[in-house]
């Protein structure tokens, strides 16, 4: 094993690994490790909400804890241990540079499919934050590009279109919401905005970014397409605004909750 981690280039993908190989983590586990998850006293690590959704604690070796040390000094991260590109996130597992599609068949109430990869420009990471379908069509959020979100047909053909300017760091669009008829709202997190665009089943158009007070999370579009609803991070807490869709597609903020309590948080949905 120390062979192995020994070959692996990236000093935080090493890192990770090596936590999933000296506590028992799984990777998804060791990727959402916070700074403060670390108790050095105790000598233990917490893990919230992994296998099966429950808080536990695992053991932290001296050896693991000087390799964390290590790597708080070289990085000095202030939330997330192993942080993402975008911020206010940590790095993902996320797979890069293509879509997959995988047809579903019903046989006797079981699924089966085959997967067939889609091809994406290869000339930048695409790995996709965030996605939503309208009909047949896809659209999607390529990561930290000019060409910040696409629309994939029904044929597997990539439509980019390019997105708020300036590009990545400063703004890329990261969660997908389809709005009413061809319109898509984006949260884009550096850029504290939501971000619309205008498609049809053969490219797109950025057409502009609404503010936020801070980093959106998560955005969802009721299913009647006349509420949208974002969770967003300001001040070192979680928020959750609505919004009303006028026929345009543009948006009204209708109201905002108080700080639910945490940091940052996704996962939003609207009932009727």
């Amino acid at each position: 094993m120390l062979e192995f981690l020994g070959c692996v280039r990236l000093n935080n993908h090493r890192t990770i690994l090596t936590c999933c190989y000296a506590a028992g983590l799984r990777i998804s586990e060791a990727l959402a490790l916070q700074a403060a998850h670390i108790d050095s006293q105790r000598m233990v690590i917490r893990v919230e909400l992994g296998k099966g959704q429950k808080d536990r604690y695992v053991m932290l070796s001296p050896k693991l804890l000087e390799i964390l040390r290590q790597w708080w000094r070289q990085e000095r991260p202030q939330h997330w241990l192993f942080p993402g590109k975008i911020s206010g996130t940590h790095i993902t597992a996320a797979p890069s540079g293509s879509v997959l599609q995988l047809p579903l068949t019903e046989d006797d109430g079981a699924l089966s499919g085959v997967s067939e990869s889609v091809a994406l420009p290869d000339d930048a990471n695409n790995t996709p934050l965030g996605a939503a379908f309208w009909g047949n069509i896809l659209g999607f959020t390529p990561a930290h590009r000019p060409d910040s979100f696409a629309i994939v047909d029904e044929n597997r053909n990539v439509f980019p279109v390019v997105g708020p300017t300036p590009p990545y760091p400063s703004n890329a669009p990261c969660w997908v919401a389809k709005g009413p008829g061809s319109i898509w709202y984006t949260g884009n997190s550096p850029g504290h905005a939501i971000s619309i665009f205008f498609s049809d089943g053969q490219g797109g158009v950025f057409y502009k970014s609404i503010p936020l007070p801070g980093a959106p999370t998560d955005v969802a579009v009721s299913q009647d397409r006349k509420w949208l609803a974002v969770i967003y991070a300001a001040g070192g807490r979680g928020f959750v605004a609505v919004f009303r869709i006028d026929a345009y597609g543009d948006l009204t903020p209708v109201a905002t909750s108080s700080a639910i309590g945490v940091a940052a948080f996704n996962g939003v949905a609207i009932s009727q």
